[in-house]
């Protein structure tokens, strides 16, 4: 990896490989409709590297063209209560400490729509939202809410919001730097307030929590490696902080005037991360789950009679362990050492 650029801070010749594991499914929440198609769902491989320069960890080995987003993806949380309780809880302080109320507001991977209604309904504001998973069936909102069933891209001309909201979507994005760039060019307005959910790669490394690790998260972000690529696109960070027991990680941004001081300066931050990462190695982590070829794999879930959710071994839970979890319930293979 030599001459690899990081996709995050965009360094050379920094990023270094420090876990492998190959033959893992694609997608972990498509749903399919037969064991046949199960046992036959297509693989790839996942190669960790770490970047010296951020901290930021991405799948070097992951292929875009490989994953699916369509009606046909399942990633709502929105039957559990407590997951409900969180997300209401984010969507109340978002409106009430930056004054988000008959404004108008953005969300990048809109999922199946819940909290942009949610939002939208708390205001009462104004709500976009874009994400090719979108069911309208699912969502019925007597709100000013517009869904587009489109990925949001470079090219996407939007009106700029007062509120951008992005969650659980940026580590499914390989090319984080580029695409924050698209984003920093539609909230141009000064006083737009940009706000980022991903999962805490940080906790993931710790705990061993395989279950966030998996092929469509290509990008794994830690609070260093967050500030570092918002503040090099062009924001001010206001706030990094942990929820639900520290499992996300949320960020709150503005966008930064011309000719400011945007430097990261978190190197502490970013030396954890590379230390965890070569522990991992040492160890021969397994932090994927992944202790079995793909295609055991996919005949044990197959035999549940669809892959979709259950092929992480998930299920939603309401009890205090499965607030900590999130959704990882099921055969748990702990990491060397622990």
């Amino acid at each position: 990896m030599d001459k690899t650029i990081c996709p995050n801070c965009r360094s050379v010749a920094c990023c270094h490989p420090f876990y492998e594991v190959l033959g893992v499914p694609t997608n972990s929440c498509l749903l399919v409709e037969d064991r046949a198609r199960a046992l036959d769902f297509p693989t790839g491989d996942i190669v960790l590297a770490v970047c010296s320069g951020c901290g930021f960890i991405f799948n070097a080995a992951w292929d875009s063209e490989r994953t699916v987003y369509s009606d046909q993806y399942e990633e709502t949380q929105g039957f559990s209560p407590t997951f409900n309780t969180f997300h209401r809880a984010i969507a109340e302080d978002l409106v009430s400490s930056y004054d988000i109320r008959g404004k108008t507001v953005l969300e990048i991977g809109c999922g199946k729509g819940e909290f942009l209604t949610l939002i939208c309904k708390l205001g009462p504001n104004r709500g976009i939202g874009y994400d090719p998973s979108f069911v309208p069936a699912r969502q019925h909102s007597e709100r000013d809410v517009r869904f587009v069933r489109e990925f949001f891209a470079e090219n996407t001309n939007e009106v700029a919001p007062d509120l951008l909201c992005c969650k659980m979507t940026l580590e499914h994005i390989g090319q984080t730097h580029r695409f924050l760039t698209s984003v920093r060019a539609v909230a141009n307005r000064k006083d737009s307030i940009i706000f980022f959910q991903v999962p805490d790669v940080d906790r993931i490394l710790k705990e061993g929590a395989f279950w966030d690790v998996y092929y469509e998260h290509c990008s794994y972000f830690s609070a260093a490696s967050l500030r570092h690529l918002f503040t090099r696109t062009g924001f001010a960070v206001q706030r990094i902080w942990t929820g639900y027991d520290d499992q996300y990680l949320m960020i709150v941004t503005s966008p930064a005037e011309d000719g400011s001081d945007v430097t990261p300066g978190d190197e502490d931050g970013v030396a954890a991360i590379i230390r965890m990462s070569s522990s991992c190695r040492r160890r021969g982590a397994q932090p994927c789950g992944v202790a079995e070829p793909a295609s055991q794999l996919g005949r044990r879930r197959a035999a549940h009679g669809s892959l979709g959710l259950r092929i992480k071994g998930c299920r939603i839970s309401d009890d205090a362990r499965g607030a900590r979890r999130g959704r990882a319930r099921g055969r748990h293979q702990s990491l060397p050492g622990r």
